[in-house]
């Protein structure tokens, strides 16, 4: 054995170390060939690993808590290895000098009610501490629950201090002497919260706070006794009475009352106030001071001298002096008083105020009376001048020679024009005319010039006298208007011209010549002097005059026009005035009866569009036909009209002008359809169509761009000779093309045709310029596609059963390919319904899905959407697909995909409840709706059993159903791997099935159930027992004990009761009893054997029952020859058999009566006649053979 010596509990002191030495013993087995040499020692210190122990007898402890120390003889090759351990706390004690923060047993604290103080050093002292109250006559400490010092006064106290014992600590006892000194009022400081604190200084060992607070500062809170300008002297931290008093700048502020300083008015400067927190029994006295400076507030962002002198120093507007700041306004005055001060909410200097150069203004608000001004500054010197300048009419000279005319309120001058403005200003003076011209355009419309301005210093302004200003300007030639002025004196009144004066009449100074201009502002192809024009022929006339009076004789225009083949005109001549010009015909009808070209135009046909100087006649030849045009024109002035651009009017004196109305028309066979693209399914002839009278072959272009379809695994056509065979967009111009002509109505039908086989698009575009210029381009776009789009789905195969089956989510894609597919003609029909033929509402829309091209990614010619059928349910997919020529996609390939239209996903297992008889259920009433996890065999029957199963599946249906009747258990691997199942599927009809079974039989239903998709059930019956066997008695009864079928005593029976068990199968043995009758009346009664398990297990159910001495007869119970014993045996099925054994007990002995009919004796027995005997024998089972007359003779 491996022992170790006791160790006993470690006590250190002032985290001194410890030597612990210590031994193990080993008494060995004899020849073992080991001892206390072999010992190896290792220590498990606290919160540590273990380590080797190498001296035992001087082992180090220098700290508490539990060790561990281990004894350990290694194993070897014929040995275990051997070990024992043994565990010792290691507790400490501590001095003074550790126990205590100082290291001493005496402390002192200064005053500070109901401060908390704990000496203790607690990183060395871990155990609870108790104090325990010595002497404290003064009351310094109090303690609470024995754990807490708290201060309540000064004095000494001395404690006991105990340390108690704790896990690693060892208590001990000391004292503790505590002196409480009066407390310093450290906390005391001044608290101004009316003033602007600025910080602490010390001076001389003293605290100064400093303060700074506005001059003339009201206080809020100022009511009674307390002025406006009264502040209470606040401060904290004092333990005792405090006292104030201004010791420096009483002439600024002094006391009022007890605390309350109050400010001088018009004194500024600073104020010393000393503060004392009187001496008392616990604390010292304390003095601070507070240092208070009042001062002005710079308010200079306040003010506010609303001015707008110019540059020269004047102000049109009287000048407000003002204070305010954010949103506040503020009194001003001239005076710093808060007594008597004139303040006022502003200054408001006027015309004719006292000048206020040379002053300060002060600005009071309740935080104070500051400078409006920056220190050091004063007002200035304001000049205002509110008064406008007044204006006098205008004046102007008249040239009586050189007005032509005076109409309408116009007056018409040649020569130029002197004007003269005039204007007075007493104050300021005026200094600036501003003058502007109102100019009428030939529509009566005025423009306003820009203000021009004539200033003091300008060569034609003058002073006739100090307070009056003259101005003179000239109007020149071309001028048609009105002039409008006003006066600006030198304090900028009236600067915006809010009063203005125009004249009354308009003048007119005209001396130009007019200017004619011809131009079309259509296109045109010019040949030799006539003019032809594609559509309609607009014809501008510019007539560059201001005052341009078309209404004058001196205005001629004449318009001749025929229609084409024709050589009579007809003519016109426009007339009209400068809002409308019309045309009046001067000729007789055309002699075929026709209109002319110009008949329903006479409103229409010529436009004047006056613009300023510019008068535009617009001539619009609409009708196609042939034109001339004459001009001639004279301004009202009588300038003579000079020309700029003729277009050979001035050489012929007339303009030619040719209209081709008509346009070259194109059209395609197959034809365009509004610049749509058309597609087609089979090779095209397209013929391309050109009606023109005036067709120009040479001028005609017929070309196609042809860019091939790129569709994979397409195969192209062979190109014409006229296409190349490369790849990619390419541009092609016939050179064999041949223009075949055909007569049409009033023109001719030009035809050429072009052979487009190959698939792709092809953009044929036809120009064409007839002789007239007139042109005309068309394009056809059209696609040859022959190839029908491509489908290819495909989808997972995982979980397949059943051909389309699945048990997993499909997933999969959809991929067409087409390089003109029709998108919006993509059909989908898809489905996803339940086994009742309603839709899943759960399931995914894939109808509107597909059909949203966002779905869809595409790459070039192909595309492809993601697919993921996840919801259980009935599908149907089914894709059709158009490209734009229409051809309808080729049948869908699916590749491997199985099931690829109509499917179903079947993710959940078949259902099942199995009933037997009227049983469902486990007695815990868990239905026999699963693979049970418990069987028992709790049912029992005698009479035929019905199995009746309900198989359903929500979707696929059940595929499948196995059934197994075994007496065996089995679980879920078991029945997984059974062969014994049978297949009862047909059987099965709208999804039930059942089956009659018959007694004796003992079986558990187990059912396999897979739905078309693959997924399995199992589920399980309890064990079920039909047994139609009676159970079978034998009774024993003592024959050696009855004599002539009669019992003399009780009588002991055995009993012997057993099931029948066909095939092993027997429901085991409920109830046997026993009846005993004596003359029909029960004189016993009892229970033999009682079967009462619940939920029995068949090694429960007992097949038998024998006993040799089951019951007793009691003879005195049953003395009777009418004794019925009725054996009645039951079993769980409900089975049983009743057996009777009659028997007779006898326990009255017979009596035997004698009686003589002659009783004369003579002689004691002697008779001298015969005598006749009579023997009564009294015995219920009298036997005769049985008695006996015996008859002696005595002699």
């Amino acid at each position: 054995t491996l022992a170790f010596d006791q160790i006993e509990e470690i006590v250190i002191r002032d985290k001194e170390t410890y030597p612990l030495a210590v031994r193990a013993h080993y008494d060995p087995n004899v020849d073992e060939g080991k001892d206390d040499n072999d010992i190896e020692y290792y220590l498990v210190r606290p919160s540590s690993s273990e380590e080797r122990i190498w001296n035992p007898g001087g082992i180090q402890i220098n700290a508490v808590g539990i060790y561990t120390l281990i004894a350990r003889i290694p194993g070897d090759e014929n040995h275990k290895t051997l070990e024992v351990s043994q565990k010792f706390t290691v507790k400490e004690t501590l001095s003074d000098k550790l126990i205590f923060k100082n290291g001493k047993n005496r402390m002192s604290e200064n005053y500070e009610k109901d401060k908390y103080i704990d000496p203790i050093n607690r990183e060395n002292v871990k155990g609870t501490v108790l104090y325990e109250e010595i002497s404290n006559a003064d009351g310094a400490i109090s303690i609470e629950n024995s754990t807490k010092l708290r201060v309540k006064g000064t004095g000494t106290a001395v404690l006991k201090v105990k340390v108690k014992d704790g896990a690693t600590f060892k208590g001990t006892e000391t004292q503790l002497t505590i002196a409480i000194s009066k407390g310093e009022q450290e906390d005391f400081a001044f608290d101004l919260k009316d003033f602007e604190a600025l910080g602490v200084i010390e001076k001389e060992g003293q605290k100064f706070f400093q303060y700074k607070v506005n001059y003339g500062k009201e206080n809020p809170s100022a009511v009674g006794n307390l002025g406006k300008h009264s502040f209470p002297l606040r401060t904290k931290g004092q333990k005792t009475n405090t006292s104030f008093q201004v010791v420096a700048g009483t002439e600024i502020a002094e006391l009022q009352g007890k605390g309350i300083l109050e400010f001088k008015n018009r004194k500024r400067g600073t104020v010393v106030v000393a503060a004392t927190a009187e001496n008392n029994a616990t604390y010292k006295e304390k003095t601070i001071y507070a240092e208070i400076n009042v001062v002005y507030p710079d308010y200079s962002d306040y003010l506010h001298i609303q001015e707008e002198a110019n540059v020269k120093g004047w102000n049109n507007k009287n000048v407000r002096i003002t204070a305010q700041n954010n949103g506040s306004k503020y009194a001003v005055s001239y005076s710093d008083s808060w007594e008597h001060g004139d303040w006022e909410p502003e200054i408001n200097l006027r015309e004719d105020s006292e000048s206020p150069e040379g002053k300060i203004v002060y600005i009071k608000t309740k935080e104070g009376i500051g400078l409006g001004l920056k220190e050091g500054k004063v007002l200035g010197k304001y000049k205002i001048d509110t008064t406008e300048p007044e204006l006098s009419s205008i004046s102007y000279t008249k040239d009586k020679e050189s007005r032509l005319k005076s109409l309408g309120g116009y007056g018409f001058y040649r020569d130029t024009l002197e004007v003269e403005l005039k204007a007075k200003d007493k104050t300021s003076k005026v200094d600036t005319f501003r003058y502007r011209y109102l100019h009428q355009d030939s529509d009566g419309i005025i423009r306003t010039g820009s203000w021009l301005k004539v200033s003091d210093g300008d060569e034609n302004f003058s002073r006739p006298d100090e307070n009056t200003a003259i101005a003179k300007i000239k109007i020149d030639p071309q001028f048609r208007g009105k002039i409008e002025y006003y006066a600006v004196d030198n304090a900028d009144n009236n600067k915006l011209g809010t009063h203005t004066l125009i004249n009354d009449e308009f003048l007119v100074v005209d001396s130009k010549k007019p200017e004619a201009r011809l131009q079309f502002t259509d296109s045109y192809k010019r040949v030799g002097d006539h003019f032809y024009f594609q559509n309609q022929g607009i014809l501008s006339l510019g007539v560059e005059e201001k005052n341009f009076f078309p209404e004058d004789q001196d205005f001629s225009l004449k318009v001749y026009s025929r229609r084409n083949g024709e050589d009579k005109e007809s003519s016109y001549r426009v007339q009209g005035n400068r809002e409308a010009l019309t045309l009046k015909k001067n000729s007789t009808f055309i002699s075929d009866g026709r209109e002319s070209l110009l008949e329903d135009n006479s409103t229409s046909f010529v436009q004047i569009m006056p613009n300023g100087e510019q008068n535009d006649l617009t001539m619009n030849f609409t009708k196609e036909g042939h034109y001339r045009l004459s001009f001639d024109y004279k301004d009202p002035s009588g300038n003579a009209l000079e020309w700029k651009n003729t277009l050979g009017l001035e050489k012929n004196g007339e303009l030619a002008i040719t209209v081709d109305h008509t346009d070259p028309k194109i059209f395609f066979d197959p034809p365009s359809e509004s610049g749509q693209v058309r597609y087609f399914a089979k090779d095209v002839k397209l013929k391309a169509n050109v009606l023109e009278e005036n067709f120009n072959p040479a001028a005609t272009d017929l070309s196609y761009v042809f860019t091939p379809d790129r569709v994979e695994g397409r195969i192209a056509v062979a190109s014409s000779s006229s296409l190349s065979s490369e790849t990619g967009e390419r541009r092609i111009r016939p050179n064999n093309i041949s223009w075949k002509k055909e007569k049409a109505s009033d023109s001719t039908l030009n035809k050429a045709e072009l052979s487009l086989s190959e698939d792709g698009k092809y953009v044929v575009n036809l120009h064409t310029t007839d002789f007239s210029g007139r042109t005309a381009s068309a394009s056809n776009i059209l696609v040859v596609d022959k190839t029908p789009p491509k489908i290819r789905l495909t989808l997972s195969n995982d979980g397949l059963a059943n051909e389309k089956y699945f048990r997993e989510v499909r997933k999969g894609q959809i991929e067409i390919e087409d390089a003109h597919l029709d998108f919006s003609s993509l059909q989908v029909d898809f489905s996803v319904k339940d086994k009742a033929g309603n839709p899943v509402s759960t399931a995914r829309n894939y109808a509107a899905y597909l059909k949203n091209p966002e779905s869809w990614t595409r790459e070039g010619n192909k595309y492809t959407c993601l697919v993921e059928f996840t919801e259980d349910g009935i599908y149907h997919l089914g894709l059709k697909v158009k490209d734009l020529a229409g051809n309808e996609n080729a049948p869908i390939e699916v590749g491997e995909t199985k099931a690829a239209f109509d499917f179903v996903v079947d993710r959940k297992a078949p259902t099942g409840a199995l009933k037997i008889g009227d049983w469902d259920r486990s007695k815990d009433g868990t239905l026999w709706t699963k693979l049970l996890d418990r069987i028992s065999f709790g049912r029992f029957s005698n009479k035929k059993q019905v199995i009746r199963l309900q198989a359903e599946d929500n979707l696929s249906g059940v595929g499948l159903v196995e059934v197994l009747r075994t007496r065996e258990k089995m679980n879920l691997a078991d029945l997984q791997a059974s062969a014994s199942f049978k297949n009862v599927t047909s059987e099965v009809k709208d999804g039930y099935w059942s089956k009659e079974i018959s007694p004796n039989e003992t079986f558990i239903t187990y059912v396999h159930l897979k739905d078309m998709a693959g997924n399995q059930y199992y589920l399980s019956s309890d064990g079920v027992i039909l047994d139609q066997q009676n159970p079978e008695i034998h009774i024993t009864l003592p024959k050696e004990e009855e004599k002539n079928g009669l019992y003399k005593k009780d009588v002991g029976v055995g009993i012997s009761v057993t099931e029948p068990s066909p095939g092993n199968s027997y429901a085991g043995l409920k109830d046997v009893t026993y009846t005993v009758y004596r003359d029909g009346i029960e004189t016993q009664a009892g229970s033999l054997y009682h079967f009462s398990k619940e939920e029995p297990q068949l090694n429960d159910l007992k097949k038998s029952y024998d006993d040799a001495h089951a019951l007793t007869i009691l003879a005195k119970d049953n003395n009777s020859n009418d004794v019925l014993l009725k054996i009645k045996a039951v079993d769980n099925a409900g089975n049983q058999t009743v057996k009777e054994e009659h028997l007779s007990i006898d326990i009255t002995k017979p009596r035997v009566t004698l009686s003589f009919d002659n009783n004369r004796v003579e002689n004691e027995f002697y008779f001298k006649e015969n005598r006749t005997a009579l023997i009564t024998v009294e015995e219920r089972n009298f036997s005769q053979d049985s008695f006996k007359i015996l008859i002696t003779d005595p002699a």
